[in-house]
């Protein structure tokens, strides 16, 4: 069975749409038009009869048939029949074949007659009109030819158009659909190519059309975007896994084999289990975070964001953490507006986003640094900043600092599971936000910039 392909489809559905319509339309305009030429071709025959009549009234009946005479003449064709009956002989004259004289309008069918050329045709409808007079009647009947003619006339130049507009569209809908349908090969192709393994595969996008297949091919590109960002963000968090909990691991397993040894000579234990035991919280944390991580980027944790006051969460969290600060022989400051200012994002998330900045700025800055947490307002533009006076990160790094467990070499030395700024990017991501890394000359400024809640 032969098999035509969606775009020919499209193309025959089209074309055959498009011919009922205008067939419709063409029976339409016909039905009118031979309507108006009939109801003309009335007005005609009766102005001729009661011209006729009218010439019977004032001059009698020589003149009548002389008129008549001089109608047939001008009319050999047959295209003017007259007939009139004399009451007065009881006599008729004229060429209409008709025995039984009518009055009012009629169409009447006189199939044997015949025109007198030879290059026309007569169908043998006439339209007729007859009028009762005192001393006789009067009857005149047109050849309908000239309707029949006009029609088809019409008829055969709208389906020589039409059938020239029908070819057109049927082209243009042909050209249509072989472009969507290029199209959607190379969506079907890109697919394929995913499910084969190659996520590098994108789908073309055409900068002139902005249709729906446009609209689609964009978002499957930003969707495979995403899953290879993911599916590559998921091996490199196994190589990090593998890579960063292999020396904890390797402590917690010495710090053990240490107790088995120092147990035989009943030495106390105790410390060596405290280690241990902090080795495996700084484990479980790790797991957290990474746990935490993933369930914010994959956009598993279900996040509301509603309207927070995000001057008393800077005052709130500054109030939690200045105490920490001098007891590390560091100082935070606070540089915040006492006015409301309200933007869309989830409490916690953010929370937790400018408490990882405080921590990284506490773990790695040296005693007697200065760190400053402050909020901007601009317009439409609230920016949180945390900046600090250490020694910072070097401009081609800051990329990297985003990444899991990916940490500067002189940061390998701390208790840092290198997540940090990787789970303050991905909650920035998931409000839509902006997270700039800058140069505070010396040390870190880090902005989070969000644009004002519209409440």
């Amino acid at each position: 069975m032969l098999r035509l392909s969606s775009s020919l489809r499209f193309a025959l559905i089209i074309t055959m749409s498009f011919v009922v319509s205008t067939w419709l339309a063409t029976y339409v305009a016909v039905s009118i038009q031979s309507k108006e030429l009939k109801q003309r071709l009335f007005q005609d025959t009766e102005y001729l009869a009661r011209t006729l009549a009218n010439n019977l009234s004032n001059h009698g009946v020589i003149a009548l048939k002389k008129q008549i005479d001089d109608q047939m003449s001008f009319n050999q064709d047959g295209s003017i029949l007259i007939r009139f009956w004399d009451k007065q002989s009881n006599s008729v004259y004229g060429t209409l074949p008709l025995a039984t004289p009518f009055s009012g309008p009629t169409v009447i069918n006189i199939p044997y007659l015949q025109s007198s050329t030879e290059n026309e045709e007569n169908d043998g409808i006439y339209y007729a009109y007859g009028i009762d007079m005192p001393n006789g009647k009067i009857v005149v009947a047109r050849s309908g030819r000239w309707v029949t003619d006009t029609q088809e006339l019409f008829s055969q130049s709208l389906m020589a158009g039409l059938g020239c507009a029908m070819v057109v569209i049927a082209m243009i809908a042909f050209l249509l659909t072989q472009k969507g349908a290029r199209r959607l090969a190379n969506i079907d192709s890109v697919l394929k190519l995913i499910a084969s393994g190659d996520l590098s595969a994108r789908c073309q996008i055409s900068g002139a059309s902005k249709d729906e297949l446009h609209i689609v091919a964009i978002r499957i590109n930003s969707t495979l975007d995403k899953l290879e960002g993911s599916i590559s963000n998921l091996q490199q968090v196994s190589m990090d896994i593998a890579h960063d909990l292999r020396r904890p691991l390797t402590r917690l397993r010495l710090r053990l084999e240490q107790v088995l040894q120092n147990n035989g000579t009943n030495q106390p234990i105790e410390d060596e289990i405290s280690h241990s035991i902090v080795e495996l919280d700084q484990l479980s944390a790790t797991f957290d975070a990474i746990l935490h991580l993933a369930q914010i980027e994959s956009g598993s944790q279900h996040v509301v964001l509603e309207p927070i006051d995000i001057s008393a969460l800077c005052y709130d969290i500054y109030e939690t953490f200045e105490p920490v600060f001098e007891d590390s022989g560091r100082r935070l400051k606070l540089s915040c507006s006492t006015s409301i200012i309200t933007i869309n994002a989830n409490y916690s998330l953010l929370q937790q986003a400018i408490v990882n900045l405080l921590e990284n700025a506490l773990r790695h800055t040296p005693p007697g640094s200065n760190t400053l947490l402050s909020l901007q307002q601009e317009t439409d533009i609230i920016s949180i900043i945390v900046s600090d006076d250490g020694p910072g990160i070097p401009k081609h790094e800051r990329e990297n600092v985003l990444k899991r467990f990916y940490q500067l070499d002189e940061s390998r030395t701390s208790d840092s599971t290198g997540l940090g700024l990787s789970l303050v990017s991905a909650i920035i991501h998931r409000h839509e936000a902006e997270l700039r890394l800058l140069d505070n000359e010396p040390g870190l400024c880090v902005q989070l910039i969000f644009s004002s809640s519209p409440y």
